[in-house]
């Protein structure tokens, strides 16, 4: 009889000993490449991006409250109204820590704005006029995309979004700049 509860006592010992050596799963010894990117921190120009994208949104949405409010000559606030540059310091000047020049002008000559081609493009770059054919910088609009821009055109008119493939912006188009770009956020 001894033997008998001996031989049952092995037995039982042995099995628990193998229960205890399964894995209920496979461990992998591989990363899926879902696993590594969610584990891996995002690169500084990854960053820059996300931010210069989100401050172009404040911007945007600052200029686009400000629709259908009255171009007035040296505007800079919702209270009194806007001109083009005004609107454009006004929205800008919200969101970032270091200001835009007030003019126009200064604004196209700003050496911390990157020059940008026109098939280049971006939400929230700034497009330069000159309503006389041969005259000087002198009208600024927000781009918003889609061939799209924001403006206080002139006395009479309120901001409005315009076209900017329309013929009159077209001949009078100068150049566009960047303010956030991928390598810098002003």
């Amino acid at each position: 009889m001894l033997r008998g509860f001996l031989g049952l006592f092995f037995l039982i010992l042995l099995a628990v000993f193998l229960t205890g050596c399964v894995q209920s799963k496979p461990v992998s010894r591989t990363h899926s490449p879902t696993m590594l990117a969610e584990q891996r921190k995002p690169t500084r120009e990854e960053t820059l991006a996300a931010t210069r994208q989100s401050k172009v949104d404040k911007v945007v949405h600052h200029l686009k409250k400000q629709l259908g409010k009255p171009y007035v000559f040296g505007g800079v606030s919702p209270a009194r109204g806007f001109d083009c540059s005004g609107l454009v310091f006004y929205a800008y000047n919200k969101v970032l820590s270091n200001k835009l020049p007030r003019t126009t002008k200064a604004m196209f000559h700003d050496k911390r704005l990157m020059r940008v081609k026109t098939a280049n493009l971006r939400q929230g770059d700034l497009l330069f006029f000159r309503s006389k054919l041969r005259g000087p910088v002198d009208h600024v609009g927000v781009y918003l995309g889609h061939n799209r821009f924001i403006e206080a055109p002139r006395t009479g008119l309120n901001i409005r979004i315009s076209h900017f493939l329309d013929d009159y912006w077209q001949d009078h188009y100068l150049g566009a700049r960047r303010i956030l770009t991928g390598k810098r956020v002003i």
